[in-house]
């Protein structure tokens, strides 16, 4: 089941009260009351809110009202309140532009503070942004962006992504990179072929499959989901001077990475 993992933010590892965001195949979901053995969880749709009800080890769920749409139930198998992560480089939101005046407002304010700036040109990929650390040239922990300042650690699962390598080519001391991990459209086709045969609810956009897909408890399902990455900048680096954004992007290509220079 996709419900089988929520994560966030918790006050204490002795039960009580909890705030957790919860993945409900891409539906919004908070966990009210948490403890070492249950956990409710209120989900708004539509206007009107549900209450599930699960148990540790327990395949229960309740609904307090017939939800319009089918919302999975699943067992909580264990909990991991340990998995938040501090970003030590904060993982802040992209900005957006929708018209062709607001591009030029940005040029604007960026030749305010650069002089004469040569700009990088790259897709915008609707996935889940990540963080993936290296240490001494080997993959020692991935996250996700969460709030922009904590996350969670989903490392096992990160390293399911074929595009991802677990070892770099130069026995670098520490790097950082952000990248944005996204379901191609044909593995999410036959995901939601397989999720129809089985009887079990339909992912709405290949967005909300790979947050799924990431927030998995068992790394074997989510090495069957066709995960894809892109990364797209540096966060932090020890050994290595980078002198731009481009001249980042060459390293991380020569390093293994799946850019957007591959798609040149």
């Amino acid at each position: 089941s996709d419900l089988l993992y929520a994560g966030g933010k918790y006050e204490n590892n002795k039960g009580g009260q909890y705030e957790y965001s919860l993945g409900l195949n891409g539906l919004g979901a908070c966990a009210t009351q948490y403890s070492s053995e249950y956990m409710d969880v209120e989900v708004v749709r539509d206007k009107t809110k549900y209450t599930l009800h699960f148990e540790k080890g327990k395949n229960v769920g309740g609904l307090t009202k017939e939800p319009t749409r089918s919302i999975q139930t699943g067992t909580i198998q264990k909990w991991r309140p340990d998995t938040e992560v501090v970003h030590s480089v904060p993982m802040q939101s992209l900005q957006k532009a929708f018209s062709s005046d607001e591009i030029v407002d940005f040029d604007r304010r960026v030749r305010e503070t650069v002089e004469n700036p040569v700009y990088v040109v790259e897709h915008k990929i609707d996935g889940l942004s990540v963080s993936i650390e290296y240490t001494n040239g080997v993959l020692t922990r991935a996250s996700t962006r969460g709030n922009g300042i904590t996350g969670e650690d989903i490392t096992e699962n990160v390293k399911t992504i074929r595009s991802v390598p677990l070892k770099l080519k130069d026995n670098i001391p520490f790097l950082e990179v952000r990248g944005e991990v996204f379901m191609p459209d044909n593995a999410f086709l036959r995901l939601n072929e397989t999720l129809e045969d089985e009887g079990q609810p339909l992912f709405a956009n290949p967005r909300n499959a790979a947050a799924g897909s990431l927030r998995q408890l068992d790394s074997k399902i989510a090495a069957k989901r066709g995960l894809d990455i892109f990364v797209f900048n540096i966060q932090q680096i020890d050994g290595v001077t980078v002198n731009s954004h481009i001249e980042g992007l060459n390293f991380l290509k020569e390093q293994g990475f799946k850019t957007i220079l591959n798609d040149r």
